[in-house]
Protein backbone atom coordinates (compact mmCIF):
# COMPACT_ATOMS: atom_id res chain seq x y z
CA UNK A 1 0.00 0.00 0.00
CA UNK A 2 1.00 3.62 -1.05
CA UNK A 3 1.74 6.05 1.65
CA UNK A 4 -0.64 8.92 1.65
CA UNK A 5 1.81 11.27 1.16
CA UNK A 6 3.44 9.61 -1.76
CA UNK A 7 -0.25 8.96 -3.38
CA UNK A 8 -1.24 12.51 -3.04
CA UNK A 9 2.25 12.97 -4.75
CA UNK A 10 1.23 10.63 -7.56
CA UNK A 11 -2.52 12.29 -8.06
CA UNK A 12 -0.48 15.50 -8.33
CA UNK A 13 1.66 14.75 -10.55
CA UNK A 14 -1.13 12.82 -12.75
CA UNK A 15 -3.61 15.82 -12.92
CA UNK A 16 -0.81 17.79 -13.71
CA UNK A 17 0.44 15.61 -17.15
CA UNK A 18 -3.22 15.08 -17.51
CA UNK A 19 -4.76 18.42 -17.35
CA UNK A 20 -1.36 20.18 -19.44
CA UNK A 21 -3.43 20.13 -22.72
CA UNK A 22 -6.22 22.14 -21.31
CA UNK A 23 -3.43 24.70 -20.54
CA UNK A 24 -2.00 25.07 -23.84
CA UNK A 25 -2.91 28.08 -25.49
CA UNK A 26 -4.71 28.05 -29.00
CA UNK A 27 -3.28 29.58 -31.79
CA UNK A 28 -5.67 29.35 -34.60
CA UNK A 29 -5.24 32.98 -35.57
CA UNK A 30 -2.28 33.91 -34.55
CA UNK A 31 0.43 34.98 -36.69
CA UNK A 32 4.29 33.62 -37.01
CA UNK A 33 6.43 36.52 -37.35
CA UNK A 34 10.42 35.98 -38.69
CA UNK A 35 12.44 39.05 -39.07
CA UNK A 36 15.51 38.90 -41.54
CA UNK A 37 18.40 40.63 -42.26
CA UNK A 38 19.40 39.88 -45.70
CA UNK A 39 21.72 41.20 -48.56
CA UNK A 40 20.22 41.03 -51.98
CA UNK A 41 22.55 41.82 -55.56
CA UNK A 42 21.24 42.08 -58.96
CA UNK A 43 21.96 42.84 -62.67
CA UNK A 44 19.53 43.16 -65.35
CA UNK A 45 18.80 45.50 -68.33
CA UNK A 46 17.74 48.84 -68.37
CA UNK A 47 15.61 50.41 -71.08
CA UNK A 48 15.15 54.32 -71.59
CA UNK A 49 11.24 55.09 -72.87
CA UNK A 50 11.32 58.37 -72.78
CA UNK A 51 13.89 61.20 -71.94
CA UNK A 52 13.97 65.14 -72.23
CA UNK A 53 15.90 67.76 -70.32
CA UNK A 54 13.24 67.21 -67.85
CA UNK A 55 12.12 63.46 -67.04
CA UNK A 56 13.25 59.90 -68.19
CA UNK A 57 11.52 56.96 -67.82
CA UNK A 58 13.02 53.74 -67.56
CA UNK A 59 11.90 50.08 -67.73
CA UNK A 60 14.23 47.73 -65.98
CA UNK A 61 14.19 43.85 -65.71
CA UNK A 62 17.00 41.73 -63.71
CA UNK A 63 17.71 38.96 -61.50
CA UNK A 64 19.46 38.54 -57.89
CA UNK A 65 20.20 36.34 -55.57
CA UNK A 66 19.33 36.59 -51.41
CA UNK A 67 22.07 36.45 -48.44
CA UNK A 68 20.36 35.87 -45.59
CA UNK A 69 22.17 36.49 -41.96
CA UNK A 70 21.63 34.59 -39.09
CA UNK A 71 17.98 33.39 -39.88
CA UNK A 72 18.61 31.05 -43.27
CA UNK A 73 15.19 30.29 -44.22
CA UNK A 74 15.47 32.81 -47.58
CA UNK A 75 19.82 32.82 -47.89
CA UNK A 76 20.21 31.10 -51.72
CA UNK A 77 16.78 31.88 -52.71
CA UNK A 78 17.07 33.76 -56.47
CA UNK A 79 14.57 36.30 -57.68
CA UNK A 80 13.75 38.15 -60.77
CA UNK A 81 12.38 41.62 -60.64
CA UNK A 82 10.64 44.17 -63.39
CA UNK A 83 10.28 47.94 -62.25
CA UNK A 84 10.16 51.32 -63.88
CA UNK A 85 11.69 54.32 -63.11
CA UNK A 86 11.41 58.31 -63.35
CA UNK A 87 14.23 60.52 -62.84
CA UNK A 88 13.62 64.00 -62.56
CA UNK A 89 16.64 65.80 -61.85
CA UNK A 90 18.44 64.51 -59.39
CA UNK A 91 15.59 62.61 -57.79
CA UNK A 92 14.77 58.88 -58.44
CA UNK A 93 11.70 57.26 -57.99
CA UNK A 94 10.62 53.44 -58.57
CA UNK A 95 8.10 51.14 -58.44
CA UNK A 96 7.99 47.40 -59.28
CA UNK A 97 7.43 43.91 -58.48
CA UNK A 98 9.88 40.44 -57.11
CA UNK A 99 8.93 37.08 -57.79
CA UNK A 100 11.60 35.59 -54.88
CA UNK A 101 11.90 31.80 -55.37
CA UNK A 102 13.44 30.31 -52.27
CA UNK A 103 16.02 27.03 -52.36
CA UNK A 104 13.16 24.47 -51.89
CA UNK A 105 10.86 26.37 -55.23
CA UNK A 106 8.26 28.26 -53.13
CA UNK A 107 7.17 31.82 -54.36
CA UNK A 108 6.83 34.93 -52.26
CA UNK A 109 5.96 37.67 -54.20
CA UNK A 110 6.59 41.37 -53.47
CA UNK A 111 5.40 45.09 -54.03
CA UNK A 112 8.49 47.58 -54.08
CA UNK A 113 9.27 51.30 -54.43
CA UNK A 114 12.54 53.24 -53.72
CA UNK A 115 13.35 56.63 -53.12
CA UNK A 116 16.85 57.91 -54.06
CA UNK A 117 18.59 54.60 -52.79
CA UNK A 118 16.22 53.69 -49.63
CA UNK A 119 13.58 51.12 -50.83
CA UNK A 120 10.64 49.10 -49.05
CA UNK A 121 8.82 46.29 -49.88
CA UNK A 122 5.35 44.64 -49.22
CA UNK A 123 4.89 41.30 -49.12
CA UNK A 124 1.40 39.89 -50.45
CA UNK A 125 1.66 36.68 -51.79
CA UNK A 126 3.35 33.02 -51.28
CA UNK A 127 3.02 29.82 -52.47
CA UNK A 128 3.65 26.49 -50.26
CA UNK A 129 5.63 26.81 -46.83
CA UNK A 130 5.03 31.00 -47.54
CA UNK A 131 1.16 30.51 -48.33
CA UNK A 132 -0.66 33.29 -46.72
CA UNK A 133 2.62 35.58 -46.08
CA UNK A 134 2.79 39.27 -45.16
CA UNK A 135 4.44 41.85 -43.68
CA UNK A 136 7.00 44.53 -45.29
CA UNK A 137 10.63 45.30 -44.77
CA UNK A 138 12.82 48.50 -45.61
CA UNK A 139 16.12 48.54 -47.25
CA UNK A 140 19.29 50.60 -48.70
CA UNK A 141 21.01 50.18 -51.65
CA UNK A 142 24.86 50.16 -50.61
CA UNK A 143 26.35 49.84 -54.40
CA UNK A 144 24.77 50.84 -57.55
CA UNK A 145 26.67 50.78 -60.64
CA UNK A 146 25.44 51.73 -64.70
CA UNK A 147 27.63 48.81 -66.41
CA UNK A 148 27.15 49.71 -70.24
CA UNK A 149 24.53 52.28 -71.18
CA UNK A 150 21.65 49.07 -71.05
CA UNK A 151 22.82 47.36 -68.18
CA UNK A 152 23.19 47.68 -64.01
CA UNK A 153 24.23 46.38 -60.84
CA UNK A 154 23.19 46.72 -57.20
CA UNK A 155 23.41 45.41 -53.92
CA UNK A 156 21.09 46.31 -51.25
CA UNK A 157 21.06 45.61 -47.12
CA UNK A 158 17.26 45.28 -45.83
CA UNK A 159 15.56 43.98 -42.66
CA UNK A 160 12.11 42.41 -43.65
CA UNK A 161 9.49 41.34 -41.38
CA UNK A 162 7.46 38.64 -42.58
CA UNK A 163 4.23 36.72 -40.79
CA UNK A 164 2.69 33.33 -41.56
CA UNK A 165 -0.40 32.54 -40.43
CA UNK A 166 0.38 29.63 -37.40
CA UNK A 167 0.19 26.11 -38.60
Amino acid sequence: MISPPVNRLARAFFMFWAGLPFLAPTFSNAQSQQTLDVTTCHSGEVTTVFADKDVTLRSAEGWGIVMSQGNTSLDNSSFHVVTTLRTHGQAITETGYVELTDPDGDVILMESSRTSTEHTSRFFHGTGKWSGISGSGKGQYIVFRRMQPDWAAACSKSVWTIELPAK
